[in-house]
């Protein structure tokens, strides 16, 4: 179980229920709250929480962040555990899983797993001609290796391209709209299925790019247009090239 994760109202699981009955017997809810009966937080849970905060001196928000959690754990003699990380679900692993089947794609503006790959297509979206020519070059390449059942992404379209086929996503989200859909993580908390992005060199706000992390070090991302759909190392452009890091809400 892990007890690392900021929790709040609308959440479940077993660290849910652990923090749930650690406020309970510490006499934080309700009088009308008996006993504790599931793992949901609900608004009572955030009410409990309000009141530990208030008598802790502690940040007020209704969430049982680390400060929150590591008193809590205080408060029964514990230290916040360090904990592994808990495996991924199943939609996240079928996402890796795919992902590997695009290695070897074609990069193309505005794509999201656009087949057949066409050079019109290219030329009529791409930014300039020069970039549809990259892009145009690649795919020829990627023909002539003998790769079959070629498609097209840009970066995020590859992702998009994943969610919208587990039937999670209605239609292709840019970066800042994956961004969106997950919540932030660290780096060293990243398992497969998870989204690691580039952000602006002047905003960090504004994401740029986007890959899917696969486990052991290795991200899928359609990188660009002279190479198209890659694996590559999470480091291998540099530490500081995957800027943030973040967990799909739909994969919990």
């Amino acid at each position: 179980m892990e007890l690392t994760r900021n929790l709040k109202q609308g959440m479940v699981g077993e660290d849910v229920r652990y923090a749930k009955d650690a406020l309970f017997a510490l006499g934080f809810y309700a009088k009308s709250i008996t006993k504790i009966t599931n793992s949901t937080f609900g608004a009572d849970t955030h009410d409990a929480v309000v009141r530990y905060q208030t008598a802790r001196k502690l940040a007020v928000d209704g969430i049982v962040g680390s400060k929150t959690w590591a008193a809590l754990l205080a408060d029964q003699g514990l230290a916040v555990p360090e904990m592994p990380p808990p495996e991924p679900n199943k939609n996240a692993l079928a996402l890796v899983s795919w992902a590997l089947t695009r290695l070897g794609d074609v990069y193309a503006w505005g794509a999201c797993d656009l087949s057949p790959v066409t050079e019109a297509w290219i030329r009529g979206r791409d930014t300039s001609k020069a970039n549809a020519d990259r892009s145009v070059a690649y795919w020829k390449k990627a023909i002539k290796w003998g790769l079959t059942d070629l498609r097209a992404h840009d970066c995020s379209g590859l992702v998009s391209a994943g969610l919208i086929r587990q039937g999670l996503l209605a239609k292709k989200n840019d970066c800042d709209g994956l961004w969106r859909q997950c919540n932030e993580i660290k780096k060293t908390a990243l398992r497969p299925g998870d989204l690691l992005f580039r952000v602006n060199a002047s905003n960090v706000n504004d994401k740029t790019h986007v890959g899917i992390y696969t486990g052991q070090g290795g991200v899928i991302h359609a990188k660009g247009r002279d190479v198209g759909v890659v694996f590559e190392g999470i480091d291998q452009n540099g530490t500081a090239w995957w800027a943030k890091f973040g967990r799909l809400k739909v994969y919990g």
